[in-house]
């Protein structure tokens, strides 16, 4: 709590579910370490207290057709707080790429399930330009930008482990890795949000906490 000023006195409140890692350690840890009052809400409540419109959603499920089934439950779900659940394709997982995420999405024909496309993992798919630009827009819903070392500068595939590394811990500012940023922001929509997810534990280390 002290990298982000959390006091005895502080109610803070938590958005973040307590079986991910944000949740164990940036709420529950952190409150704890500082005294400080950890507010919660139960499910997707949180969410919509906060104002959010979007879950981002993955799954890696060998049975596409379960998987395919408790996707259109969790989209029935949060549609009444008002929130998308947008697929997020993962290159190690079981929806490796855009055109299985869009399978997906397509098959379970909800209103609010969309498609989530992470500049990191497009640059280590599978995935084309062109699949990006055939996305119908009202898939779309925003997307993420970051930079990673890809095949082009390292002269190698990433392996499992690597790959999942650099999501959670080493992700680059744009710019400063070889995906083909210009090209992927060229070919989604112009007016798309985008959120900017460029964790790297390596630079938090020598980061000014008031920049």
């Amino acid at each position: 709590g002290a990298r982000f000023g959390l006091r005895p006195e502080d109610r803070y409140f938590n958005c973040r579910p307590f079986f991910h890692v944000a949740g164990t350690t940036l709420s529950a840890l952190a409150s704890l370490v500082a005294g400080a009052t950890l507010v919660t809400l139960p499910s997707f409540e949180a969410g919509a207290a906060l104002g959010a419109t979007h879950v981002l959603v993955t799954a890696d499920d060998p049975d596409e057709a379960r998987l395919t089934a408790r996707y259109a439950e969790l989209c029935a779900f949060v549609r009444p707080y008002g929130l998308t659940a947008d697929l997020e394709f993962l290159p190690w997982s079981t929806v490796p790429d855009l055109l299985t995420a869009k399978r997906i999405v397509a098959a379970v024909a909800q209103p609010n399930a969309g498609l989530l496309v992470d500049a990191l993992h497009f640059g280590r798919s599978t995935t084309t330009l062109d699949d990006i630009r055939a996305i119908p827009r009202s898939l779309l819903h925003y997307a993420q930008i970051c930079d990673a070392p890809t095949r082009a500068q390292t002269g190698r595939d990433s392996s499992v482990d690597e790959m999942i590394h650099t999501a959670r811990c080493e992700r680059l500012l744009p710019g400063d890795g070889t995906i083909d940023i210009a090209g992927l922001f060229d070919a989604l929509p112009a007016d798309l949000p985008v959120s900017v997810d460029v964790v790297n534990f390596e630079r938090e280390k020598t980061a000014d906490p008031a920049q």
